[in-house]
């Protein structure tokens, strides 16, 4: 390793759509810290995109290396789809920002950027426990350094899913004493790069990390159904959150950071209800709301209360934790959908509309709802991340219109949004769905003949978005009561006769619902008549 270095350790109320929201004022947080000024001195509201150094690039010391790498038969199947249908992974092609930033960094201007995401690779900057990469820093500070000059402010997230594969052997989030490996390499972290990075994310959707990681096993460690386990290492990642943030502010000059955690907030619906008849998939999406932390992360952020449950376990919990409420100075919203989860415990959707790749529903409305739910956080909010993997670019350009209306309409509204950055600059690789997934505004293929960083329509559709969008945030909360926030509520139809087939079948279900209310409902009176007297 070239050029190291050792380091040691280390009840107020907001009004959103005329109704009033209470937060708990106990939070600490920098919220007067700009982001960016102008010459006139006003806050500039951020348009942006994001990255992610591993998915573009790859590296040799990451715990998803390494599972990559392996041949053990249960590590192999994991990603098996993801070679079948992609080709190749991220360690054999890949896009190359690491060496190819330059490119990248005139490609986010030219879209009308004045923001960039994107993460700062744990296992680049200490391939070894306690020794620096000071090449790997180097090389990020020109990648930073190639952003700024192009008038981009950064937000640098710290955890982005990869962590070091000497951390994971040390037992990672699974035990509590590791914490303070995190905290130390966030407080180098703001000391190497602090002069370049002011906006900081300690996490990227903790809860994600500890599903997929430790209860379906599609992201390292790999492990299956460790209900338990999957809440001890949220628990601690939570709290390493907390204790990263006071390293930071305690550090000189360390209030000028603004440091806050993403969370990716997806709310599962079973659709049809037919009563007893499909018990099976509100089960299902009752618990995979659950586990991505929809109502659990909004009582730790709102009360520091964590309580942790598992299937069959409903009436009494694993294990719950009092913190204090964990301080931000600004929270990050990761919205895509609000997924279905069919009758045949299948990704499915409501009449009308479209599947993304993923197996998610384009859904704007449900982009208001989260925005307005976590403006009770008493945080400047910021949308890291939003965008959609889909062939049909009609219905890219229709998600970047309508979820950004929707975000407009929440600041309409009162929500305090200070920017958002769309997922993702160009194709990468999409963790365990690989080269399938293409979230890219440039294409970009692993194929010889494939192509390479083409600007698709969807990019015309956002550029012009940021281009009539006002540059500071007074201007933008003044003009977002002057324009035209409709959309369509639904999809276009896409040209698939499958789809229209499935399209009946769907609307079938969804007369055998109404049958099904009225049938309830004829048989429990009383229950309809308590029901429209709450409402009422």
């Amino acid at each position: 390793m070239n050029g190291t270095e050792a380091y040691g350790a280390l009840g107020a109320q907001t009004t959103v759509n005329g109704t009033r929201i209470n937060y708990n004022p106990g939070r600490s947080s920098s919220v007067d810290i700009p982001v960016q000024r102008n010459a006139a001195g006003e806050e500039v509201f951020v348009k942006g995109v994001g990255t992610h150094m591993w998915q573009s690039s790859g590296d040799e010391a990451s715990n998803w290396t390494h599972i990559l790498k392996s041949w053990h038969p249960l590590n192999f199947a994991r990603f098996f789809m993801a070679r079948m249908l992609g080709g190749f992974t991220v360690l054999e092609r890949c896009p190359n920002s690491w060496d190819r930033y330059e490119e990248d960094a005139e490609l986010s201007a030219g879209l009308g950027c004045n923001g960039f995401r994107t993460n700062l690779e744990w296992s680049r900057i200490e391939p070894v426990q306690g020794r620096i990469d000071m090449a790997a820093v180097q090389r990020y500070r020109a990648i930073f350094n190639s952003l700024v000059q192009r008038g981009m402010t950064l937000n640098i997230t710290l955890h982005h899913f990869t962590q070091p594969q000497w951390f994971d052997e040390l037992g990672g989030w699974t035990k509590a004493e590791n914490i303070q490996l995190f905290v130390n390499f966030a407080v180098k972290a703001v000391e190497l790069f602090g002069d370049q990075v002011q906006i900081w994310a300690t996490f990227n959707e903790p809860t994600s990390s500890s599903t997929m990681g430790f209860i379906f096993g599609a992201y390292p460690p790999g492990r299956m159904l460790g209900f338990t386990t999957a809440g001890i290492a949220l628990l601690n990642m939570l709290r390493a959150h907390t204790a990263a943030y006071n390293a930071i502010k305690a550090l000189p000059g360390g209030e000028r950071h603004k440091i806050g955690l993403t969370h990716m907030i997806i709310p599962f619906t079973a659709w049809p209800d037919l009563g007893p008849f499909t018990a099976h998939n509100r089960f299902a999406a009752h618990w995979l709301t659950f586990w991505w932390g929809y109502d659990l992360m909004d009582e730790y952020l709102l009360k520091g209360r964590f309580k942790w449950c598992v299937p069959g376990l409903s009436d009494s919990c694993v294990f719950e934790a009092q913190d204090h409420i964990p301080p931000l100075d600004w929270f990050g919203v990761n919205y895509y959908s609000r997924p279905v989860v069919s009758p045949f415990l299948t990704p499915g959707r409501r009449p009308w509309q479209v599947l993304s790749d993923l197996g998610y529903p384009i859904d704007p409305d449900g982009m208001y709802k989260v925005l307005v739910r976590s403006a009770a956080y008493g945080a400047p909010i910021y949308v890291t991340e939003t965008g959609v993997s889909i062939n049909s670019q009609r219905h890219r350009q229709y998600m970047i219109d309508s979820y950004f209306k929707e975000i407009l309409r929440a600041m309409r509204d009162g929500v305090d949004i200070r920017g958002v950055y769309y997922w993702t600059l160009l194709d990468n690789f999409e963790w365990n769905g690989g080269y399938s997934i293409k979230f890219g505004l440039f294409e970009w293929s692993p194929w010889p003949w494939g192509k390479d960083r083409m600007r698709r329509k969807a990019a015309d559709t956002l550029t012009e978005f940021y281009r009539v969008l006002p540059n500071t945030i007074t201007a933008v909360r003044s003009a977002v009561h002057k324009m035209d926030l409709r959309h369509d509520e639904c999809s276009p139809p896409p040209h698939s006769l499958r789809w229209w087939i499935s399209n009946c079948a769907l609307l079938y279900l969804m007369f055998l619902e109404k049958l099904w209310q009225v049938f309830a409902g004829f048989f429990s009176p009383s229950e309809q008549t308590a029901g429209k007297q709450a409402l009422e």
